[in-house]
C-alpha cells in the first residue's frame, strides 16, 4: 500500500474543542495530486473536496503543484 509506505509516525496532535486532532508526515510520490492523496485519506466517505480543503489548510495554503517527496501533514481523524 502506497500511504503506509509513505506515512511516517505521529508529529503533532493538537486538541481542538472536542477532539484531539493528529499528524502524520506524508512524502508525495510520483504522479500524486492533492486529490488523489485525499482519496487514500478518506476514512468516513466525506466529501473529497472537504478532506483536500483540510489538507491545503494544514500545509499554509499548499497549491497543487506537488513536487517528489515533498514533506506534507496529514489528519490521522477528520472530523
Amino acid at each position: 500500500n502506497q500511504m503506509q509506505r509513505s506515512l511516517v509516525g505521529s508529529e503533532m496532535c493538537i486538541r481542538d474543542r472536542d477532539y484531539t486532532v493528529e499528524y502524520t508526515t506524508y512524502y508525495v510520490s510520483k504522479g500524486e495530486t492533492l486529490w488523489s492523496i485525499a482519496e487514500q485519506q478518506n476514512f468516513d466517505n466525506m466529501d473529497i473536496r472537504e478532506i483536500v480543503y483540510m489538507i491545503r489548510k494544514d500545509n499554509n495554503g499548499i497549491d497543487g503543484n506537488l513536487s517528489i517527496g515533498q514533506e506534507i501533514k496529514l489528519r490521522t481523524i477528520y472530523q
